[in-house]
């Protein structure tokens, strides 16, 4: 069995485990997908503070974590127990700053920067994923199905014929090609798990699937910067044949941030 053989079936045995884990979330309902999505976001937290030390750099990772499972466990009590709604992302982004105060390492000013990052990418777009699981289950369902066709369809015409580079400086196995395969897979699975929901597709819908696989392809190209900029092929080797779970569920956050904001095509 040649390297590109081995390679496409370790990923394909990979991506059916996680593609199964997907689906058991889905199917066991949002608490658990959100326990699910938890546990996601804490280890890409953990991978994104390791590729930063690369650089020597020291992300305020506890706060980070800390304001990941204080969101988490937030979101099953019952608002109607305090009577007020509080948002703790916000108080995460000022324990943060409340950080860089007692930081006194001479490369504090970069330490914030990483964890702002950090911050921004898992956070705040990672609790937009949250609001899914909890309200709009099947939302979650055409993310995931939209972001595992647009990565499959991009992986397997990228690596049989894809011969145009699409940025060789960040990402250098990437082609035109795998990007626009990733772009269509992405949209047809997209339609298929919303017809599999029976909820009437239209074009308005159609764009909004566009656009976010076009977004799923940037969030992959995201995560690459970042592994460029701290000089790393992958974020860890959790995950055969996909690296870290930052390496696998990179486009899921950019995704899920386009659906927020086109939301409203999709309540009835």
């Amino acid at each position: 069995m040649n390297e590109k053989n081995y390679s496409l079936r370790t990923r394909t045995i990979t991506g059916i485990a996680i593609a199964i884990c997907y689906l058991l979330a889905y199917m066991l309902g949002s608490k658990f997908a959100t326990i699910f999505t938890t546990i996601i976001m804490l280890g890409i937290l953990y991978e994104l503070d390791r590729a930063f030390k690369n650089i020597e750099l020291r992300t305020y990772i506890p706060i980070l974590m800390l304001t990941v499972l204080i969101s988490s466990i937030y979101s099953f009590i019952p608002t109607g127990i305090f009577n007020l709604k509080i948002d703790i992302n916000v108080l995460g982004l000022i324990a943060i700053f409340a950080a860089f105060i007692f930081d006194n390492s001479e490369r504090k000013i970069y330490n914030l920067g990483a964890s702002a990052i950090i911050y921004l990418y898992v956070i705040i777009l990672g609790s937009i994923f949250f609001h899914y699981n909890w309200f709009n289950k099947y939302i979650y369902l055409v993310i995931i199905a939209l972001t595992t066709g647009a990565d499959v369809s991009a992986y397997l015409i990228g690596s049989f014929f894809g011969k145009h580079k699409l940025m060789p400086n960040i990402s250098p196995k990437k082609t035109v090609e795998g990007a626009v395969a990733g772009v269509l897979g992405g949209v047809i699975m997209g339609v298929l798990a919303l017809a599999l929901i029976e909820f009437e597709t239209n074009f308005r819908v159609i764009m909004v699937l566009f656009i976010a696989a076009i977004f799923s392809e940037i969030g992959d190209l995201f995560a690459s910067s970042i592994k460029r900029a701290v000089g790393i092929k992958d974020f860890s080797n959790l995950l055969p044949g996909h690296g870290g779970l930052a390496d696998r569920f990179d486009s899921i956050l950019f995704t899920a941030a386009v659906f927020k904001v086109f939301m409203s095509v999709f309540l009835v």
